[in-house]
């Protein structure tokens, strides 16, 4: 599945083809997956599914490749989550009255 993937990712790049925001999604959770779940097609499958479903941003091109060139599942985590889950900057406090007392 994650093969496949893969290399529709690789063909669609190489061939000027748009990849989606789905597909990208689905390719780093499905190399994830390999990492989490049991290699049971079916568990890979709901793995699959709830990642997905968590996956509420655009992944970037240096998460995607991290992801999918990830040989070992022990670093996958520590290596890639900065590239996909970067730190988010502090909001500025509001102040509804302005800040004047």
């Amino acid at each position: 599945m994650v093969v496949r993937t893969c290399l529709l990712l690789v063909l669609a790049v190489l061939g000027g083809c748009e990849v989606t925001d789905s597909q990208r999604t689905t390719a780093a959770c499905e190399a994830i997956c390999e990492c989490q779940a049991a290699p049971l097609p079916g568990l890979q499958d709901r793995c699959v599914a709830q990642c997905t479903a968590q996956v509420d941003v655009q992944l970037s091109d240096d998460c995607l490749a991290c992801v999918s060139s990830h040989d070992t599942c022990a670093t996958l985590e520590r290596d890639c989550e900065p590239l996909c889950n970067p730190a988010q900057p502090e909001p500025d406090p509001v102040f509804p009255d302005g800040g004047i007392r």
